[in-house]
């Protein structure tokens, strides 16, 4: 998975602004840069063939804790990619000092509805400077008109309005406060029936504790959350920002808000708030990426009478949660290399799912 590491200078100009409507994914950065002095990062993932619309620039509106508005800082340009001619769509190319962002494929061809393998997806990245003298708690956002049509979790999203925002507090006793942020790639592609897990791979530059939860997502009508549309277990690490949807079983496209508050001291310093998609798929789905890093393991055999053997482990121990079909814990444990064996004579027959813990999440059938 691609991680995103981006420094950027600010940068205000004045051009007008083209609204992509086919969002797939974005969230916003704060990094205190010293002083009163604030970077400002908006990242968003988009597809602009659907009606050949692009964004070189964006507006990104700063608030108080009162919901005030500080500041609208406009004409924010794209800052990654190449000047000068878009590479796929020549009509949509930006002006210096705006770049064209850069294309990338998330997951492989086949996905149920709008096939993301063979489409056109662009990351953006825009960054904007601000200085501010005031204590409090601040509040930055970005709306953009809609989502992409045919969501399966929320109302018409064709037509509803993309929301993302970060909140942080300003106190000179801080020190440095900059918000937590997601570093690998989103969007992806989950098959039915299959454990995914995905690591968004949290980043805290501070070393401040964090806390996840997964939330609905911002002015979305009728949401839902994924699992009770889509089937199965689905749910946040509260520790480690990992996501999990453990059997699902329907096909679409499904909209998902992960919530990443940060604490120093037991105090509430900020919010990032990610908004992504996740697009389900039925057959022969085999997934292009490794969304929870580590080694490969497996299982054997699989289906088992109950007693498994897991290779792939080193010396070290590592431990292990045995989840249900409905993903409630059943079990807990260790394992290492030199006592590789799990025994599951005690379990009814059928579906469960072996997480260990920095390798991932496999299925068991138990056949009694």
């Amino acid at each position: 998975m691609k991680r995103i590491i981006l420094h950027f200078l600010a940068l205000f100009f004045i051009f007008p602004i083209a609204h992509a409507s086919h969002n797939y994914a974005a969230w916003i950065e704060v990094d205190h840069n010293g002083g009163n002095v604030y970077t400002f990062r908006l990242i968003t993932l988009t597809d602009p063939a659907p009606a050949l619309v692009d964004r070189c620039e964006v507006h990104l509106s700063l608030k108080d804790q009162n919901g005030n508005v500080v500041a609208v800082l406009q004409n924010v340009p794209r800052q990654n990619g190449t000047s000068g001619t878009d590479p796929v769509f020549p009509s949509l190319s930006c002006s210096f000092p705006a770049t064209n962002g850069i294309y990338t494929v998330l997951v492989p061809t086949g996905s149920p509805t709008t096939p993301i393998g063979n489409s056109t997806i662009k990351r953006s990245v825009y960054q904007a400077q601000f200085s501010l003298t005031q204590p409090g708690t601040y509040r930055i956002e970005w709306t953009d008109n809609a989502w992409v049509s045919g969501i399966s979790n929320m109302q018409n999203s064709g037509s509803t309005s993309l929301e993302v925002y970060s909140t942080f507090l300003v106190d000179p006793q801080l020190n440095s406060n900059s918000t937590p942020r997601p570093q690998n790639d989103s969007t992806a592609l989950v098959c039915l029936g299959q454990p995914f897990i995905y690591s968004p791979a949290w980043l805290e530059s501070n070393g401040d504790s964090l806390h996840f939860q997964v939330t609905p997502v911002v002015m979305a009508t009728g949401y839902t959350y994924p699992d009770l549309s889509g089937g199965g277990n689905f749910y946040v690490d509260q520790q480690l920002g990992t996501l999990y949807w453990l059997n699902s079983n329907q096909l679409g496209i499904y909209a998902v808000a992960i919530r990443a508050d940060e604490y120093r001291n037991g105090n509430w310093i900020g919010t990032c708030v990610f908004q992504f998609l996740l697009f389900t798929q039925s057959g022969n789905c085999t997934v292009e990426r490794d969304f929870e890093a580590g080694r490969k393991w497996g299982i054997s055999p699989n289906p088992s009478g109950g007693k498994l053997e897991i290779s792939g482990l080193s010396g070290a121990p590592v431990f292990y949660e045995l989840l249900n079909a409905n993903g409630q814990s059943v079990g807990k444990g260790s394992l290492n290399a030199n006592q590789p064996e799990l025994n599951l004579d005690g379990f009814s027959g059928g579906m469960y799912f072996l997480k260990i813990h920095g390798l991932g999440c496999q299925k068991i059938i138990l056949e009694k």
